[in-house]
């Protein structure tokens, strides 16, 4: 715990997952794990719990107010509804890391069951318009979206038409 934060050991999750150093530290960086915070061991350690500030959502713990860490948030509801282990842990591959690692990291340690998942599927992600379809960026494009302007058959074939772990 460092001012507020509550950080978890994370360079053997970082270590799991084939990417060598220098790609896993550009890939925490990309996706906000900031592994340049002068406050952690080592910059794959994540944050469980963090400090808020401002206008940021925020309840009280024994370390202050605060929030907890995107990863950890995540894991606690993986646990809760599916128990300490899964099947298959599936989403987009810029899931894959950080967030899949140290969410199945979180899992591990806090159960002591291992592997979190018995099977990892990454798909590939979409683009509109150059960048990352996704919630959050406000650009999704819903399949019924596409059927007020394409026929079915033709929205079938464009998803269909590709590998399902490639980008597109």
């Amino acid at each position: 715990e460092r001012d507020g934060q509550v950080y978890f050991r994370g360079a053997a999750a970082a270590g799991q997952t084939g990417l060598d150093r220098p790609a896993a530290l550009a890939l925490a960086a990309e996706y906000g794990d900031r592994p340049d915070d002068s406050r952690k061991d080592d910059p794959f350690d994540i944050a469980v719990w963090q400090a808020s500030g401002g206008d940021q959502p925020a309840w009280q713990s024994p370390w202050g107010p605060g929030r907890p860490g995107w990863h950890a948030e995540c894991a606690a509801m993986a646990l809760h509804e599916f128990g300490p282990a899964i099947d298959v842990h599936a989403g987009g591959a810029d899931l894959r890391f950080p967030h899949h690692a140290y969410q199945a990291a979180l899992v591990e340690a806090f159960t002591g069951v291992t592997p979190f998942a018995r099977a990892r599927l990454s798909a590939g992600i979409v683009g509109v318009g150059g960048a990352k379809m996704a919630k959050s960026a406000g650009n999704l494009v819903l399949v019924g979206d596409l059927l007020q302007d394409y026929p079915a058959a033709a929205v079938r074939l464009l998803i269909l038409d590709r590998r399902w772990d490639q980008d597109w």
